[in-house]
């Protein structure tokens, strides 16, 4: 996904903080030098969408990566995964969609609004809680992502964000990420 982003469009990150700076993760942790120093790795920036609970091949990438450039200012468009998911449930895969206020097409993602008229939040929790509470470990990863979505965020992306910093620290995964300031589409060759 990331590479096929970098062939279509041009993304202009804040130089601060982004080359040959010291980079900090998600968590606020400091960096394993172990992983940092491996020469093929630290060349390695992906640029990706923000999603709403990605699958595993999301966070499979970000194991190939030393550092993650994520979208956040290019325009909402409808049928991504930005604010939809699928769980894994015993009757199946379902959908969960988090509502988003009129007006979002044509939008940069970061200023899409979450709508809160129905009780949405809960109603994600309780399927993502019924479809895994009897998973191994997850007791153990439960309770932050509970407290999670009992917060409130005006933005979607302010939301993905918080959820993928949950999921980042749970899976141990240490890829410094920061995101895109402006977006300007790639002219076609």
């Amino acid at each position: 996904v990331g590479a096929e982003l970098a062939h279509r469009r041009r993304c202009e990150v804040p130089r601060a903080g982004f080359r040959g700076c010291q980079r900090r993760f998600a968590a606020g942790e400091a960096a394993d030098p172990a992983r940092t120093e491996n020469p093929e790795q630290s060349a390695a920036v992906a640029l990706m969408d923000v999603l709403y609970l990605p699958p595993i091949q999301y966070f499979a990438h970000w194991a190939d990566v030393s550092s993650v450039v994520l979208e956040q200012c290019a325009p909402y468009t409808k049928g991504s995964w930005r604010n939809r998911c699928a769980i894994a449930t015993a009757g199946g895969p379902l959908g969960l969609s988090v509502p988003l206020l009129s007006g979002k097409y044509l939008q940069p993602l970061h200023e899409v609004k979450i709508a809160y008229h129905e009780p949405w939040q809960r109603t994600h929790w309780r399927s993502i809680h019924d479809a895994y509470r009897k998973s191994p470990f997850f007791d153990f990863y439960a309770d932050p992502l509970e407290a999670w979505y009992q917060q409130k965020t005006e933005y979607l992306t302010e939301w993905n964000l918080g959820l993928l910093r949950i999921i980042l620290k749970a899976l141990r995964l240490p890829v410094a990420f920061e995101t895109t300031a402006t977006f300007s589409p790639v002219a076609p060759e």
